[in-house]
C-alpha cells in the first residue's frame, strides 16, 4: 500500500509495473463503495431532482458489476489482446527488425521533427475517428519500439502516443466514440462548433509537445528508457512475397473491379476476376523473374506492404469519412459488393415454378459487412487475425509457431488490458447508482446563465463525470436532458465544453480511457507522470476557459 504514496523518480520502474496501478484502481472502486453510502443515487426529471434516497453499493454489487461490465467492453480487450499478438508474430521476424532498426535510425538524426510527426498522426486520426479510440492502439507498439530504441524518454514516449490519441480526443471534431452521444441527448447538432474543436486540437497539440520538447532538451536529465516489449527475439531464415501479396491484390481487386464497374456494363463478378488475375499477373510475373536473379535473399518490404495495408484498411475503416466529406461512395462501394456482385442461379418455389435470380457471391461468403467509415471494433480484430496469419507463413514459421508467437504477444499486453478493462467497471456502478446526477445538480443550483462562471461550473462537471462514469456516451445519456434544461439557447456550445472537461479528465484520472493502459504499456509510474504533464493540464485548462470564453 505504501508504494502508492512513496516519493518515485523517473528511474523508479517498479511503481510504473501493473499491480501498482491495479491497487490505485481498488482504492478508487473503494472510494465509490463508500461514496454510494453518502450521495444520493438521483435521477433528473423536468429540471428537478427525483429519488434523492442513498443506495448502498456492496460487495457483491461490486463484484457484479465486474462481471456485467465485461460483456460492454469486451471488444475492446479483445482488439487490444490481438494487436499484442500481432506483434508478437513481428517480434519473430528479421523484416520487422530492420524496420525498426531503419525507422530509429531516421528518428535520431530528426529527433524533435520526428516527435512532432508521430505526434500529429495520433491527434489528428483520433480527432476524426469513428468508434472507438482503442483502434488506434494498433500503431502503438511499433511507434514506442521506435522511440525506445532512438533513445527518446519513456515518458516523452508515452505523450507522443498515448499523449496524443488523448490530445485528439479533447479536440475531437468528426469523431464519435460517445462524445457525440452528449450533442444527441441535448438535442444539439454535432459538428455545429467543429472550427472550435480544431483550435482546441491545434493549442493543445502545440502545448503538449512543447513540454515534451523541453523535457527532452533538458541535458541534466538522461533519457530513461525501457524494455521493449516486442523487441525481435529471433530471425526467420527466410521470407517470401507471395502468401502476403495474394491478400493484399486480392482485397485491391475489389476496389478496380467497383472503378471499372462505373464505367463498363460487364457482369460485376467477372470484372472481380479479370481485375484479380490481372493484378496478379502485373506482379508475380515480374516477381519470379526478378527472384531467380536473387535467390534466397531476405527482404523486408513484404512486410512493409502488409502493415501499410493493414494500418490503411483499419483507418479507412474507422475513419468517420460520411460527416467529414458527406461523400456516399464508401457506402455505395459497399452496396455494390454486397448485392451487385452476384451470379445467376435457379430457384424452384414451393409450387415446382424454376426462376432465375441473382445470388450475391461476396456478401454470402464473407458475411453482411458495414460500409468503409462505420466499422465496428470486431473488424480490426478479424483483418488482425488474418495479417497475423500470412505474416507468419510468408516468414517462415510454422502455423503452430505463428499460434504460438500470437499467444505470447497477446499475454504481453494482458496486464494493460486487465487495468484497462478495470477503469471501465465504474461505468457500470454509474448507470446503476448514478451519483453524478447529484452532484451535478447541486454544481448547477442556480446557474442559469452561459457565462464565464458557468464555463468553469460544467467543466468540473464533465472532468467528475470522466472520475465517476468513465463513458462519455453515458454522461450524454444521465445529463443530457438536464443541461439542455438549464441552457436551451446554448446547447452545441454547452454540449462542447461539459466534453472537453471530460476530454481533459483524461490525462489525470485513472479511470480514463487509456491512461493506465499507456502507463503500464510503457512501464511508467503515476506519480512520475504527474508530475510531467500537472503543467499541460493547467496550461489546457486556462486555454479552454479562454476560448470558451471569447469564443463561445
Amino acid at each position: 500500500m505504501k508504494n502508492i504514496f512513496k516519493k518515485s523518480n523517473d528511474y523508479d520502474e517498479t511503481t510504473g509495473k501493473p499491480f501498482t496501478l491495479f491497487k490505485i484502481l481498488v482504492l478508487m472502486l473503494i472510494m465509490f463503495m463508500v461514496l454510494s453510502f453518502i450521495i444520493g443515487a438521483s435521477y433528473i426529471q423536468n429540471g428537478e431532482l427525483v429519488e434523492t434516497t442513498v443506495t448502498k453499493l456492496g460487495i457483491m454489487e461490486m463484484f457484479l458489476g465486474s462481471f456485467y461490465s465485461l460483456q460492454y467492453f469486451v471488444l475492446q480487450i479483445i482488439l487490444i489482446l490481438c494487436v499484442g499478438g500481432l506483434y508478437g508474430v513481428l517480434s519473430k521476424t528479421s523484416g520487422y527488425k530492420k524496420i525498426v532498426d531503419k525507422l530509429s535510425g531516421l528518428v535520431k538524426k530528426w529527433k524533435f521533427a520526428s516527435i512532432l510527426l508521430i505526434s500529429l498522426f495520433f491527434a489528428l486520426i483520433t480527432s476524426v475517428i469513428y468508434n472507438d479510440v482503442v483502434i488506434l492502439f494498433l500503431f502503438v507498439p511499433l511507434a514506442v519500439s521506435v522511440l525506445n530504441k532512438a533513445n527518446v524518454d519513456k515518458v516523452v514516449t508515452f505523450c507522443t502516443t498515448f499523449g496524443s490519441i488523448m490530445v485528439g480526443i479533447i479536440g475531437a471534431t468528426y469523431a464519435g466514440f460517445g462524445l457525440d452521444l452528449t450533442y444527441i441527448d441535448m438535442g444539439a447538432e454535432y459538428g455545429s462548433n467543429v472550427t472550435t474543436s480544431w483550435l482546441i486540437l491545434a493549442i493543445a497539440y502545440v502545448l503538449l509537445n512543447m513540454f515534451s520538447i523541453m523535457r527532452m532538451k533538458n541535458t541534466e536529465r538522461k533519457p530513461v528508457l525501457m524494455e521493449d516489449r516486442f523487441e525481435v527475439e529471433e530471425e526467420s531464415t527466410k521470407s517470401s512475397a507471395v502468401p502476403i501479396m495474394i491478400v493484399v491484390l486480392g482485397i485491391l481487386s475489389t476496389f478496380v473491379a467497383y472503378g471499372l464497374s462505373l464505367v463498363t456494363e460487364m457482369e460485376d463478378i467477372l470484372l472481380l476476376v479479370l481485375s484479380a488475375v490481372l493484378l496478379y499477373a502485373l506482379f508475380f510475373i515480374p516477381y519470379f523473374i526478378l527472384s531467380k536473379k536473387k535467390p534466397g535473399k531476405n527482404r523486408c518490404w513484404p512486410l512493409i506492404v502488409a502493415l501499410a495495408s493493414l494500418g490503411l484498411i483499419v483507418l479507412v475503416g474507422y475513419t468517420n469519412w460520411g460527416d467529414m466529406t458527406e461523400s456516399t461512395i464508401f457506402s455505395d462501394f459497399n452496396t455494390w459488393l454486397k448485392t451487385d456482385v452476384s451470379v445467376k442461379t435457379e430457384e424452384v418455389s414451393s409450387i415446382g415454378v424454376t426462376t432465375e435470380v441473382d445470388t450475391p457471391v461476396v456478401r454470402d461468403l464473407v458475411g453482411d459487412v458495414s460500409p468503409f467509415g462505420s466499422w465496428d471494433k470486431h473488424m480490426a480484430c478479424i483483418y488482425i487475425i488474418i495479417f497475423a496469419l500470412v505474416i507468419g507463413l510468408a516468414y517462415g514459421l510454422t502455423l503452430d509457431g505463428t499460434i504460438g508467437s500470437f499467444a505470447n504477444g497477446a499475454l504481453k499486453v494482458l496486464g494493460p488490458a486487465c487495468l484497462y478493462a478495470l477503469a471501465h467497471i465504474l461505468s457500470i456502478f454509474t448507470s446503476w447508482l448514478p451519483i453524478i446526477n447529484n452532484i451535478a445538480f447541486n454544481l448547477l443550483e442556480g446557474v442559469t446563465v452561459f457565462n464565464f462562471s458557468s464555463i468553469i461550473v460544467l467543466l468540473l462537471v464533465g472532468f467528475l463525470c470522466a472520475v465517476f462514469i468513465a463513458d462519455p456516451g453515458l454522461m450524454g445519456y444521465l445529463l443530457g436532458a438536464f443541461l439542455a434544461y438549464k441552457f436551451p439557447s446554448n446547447l452545441a456550445s454547452v454540449a462542447l465544453v461539459v466534453n472537453s472537461g471530460f476530454s481533459l479528465a483524461q490525462f489525470l484520472v485513472p479511470t480514463g480511457m487509456l491512461l493506465f493502459l499507456g502507463l503500464s504499456y510503457c512501464k511508467i509510474s503515476y506519480t512520475t507522470y504527474l508530475k510531467h504533464i500537472w503543467k499541460f493540464v493547467l496550461g489546457m485548462l486556462i486555454a479552454l476557459i479562454i476560448v470558451f470564453t471569447f469564443v463561445g
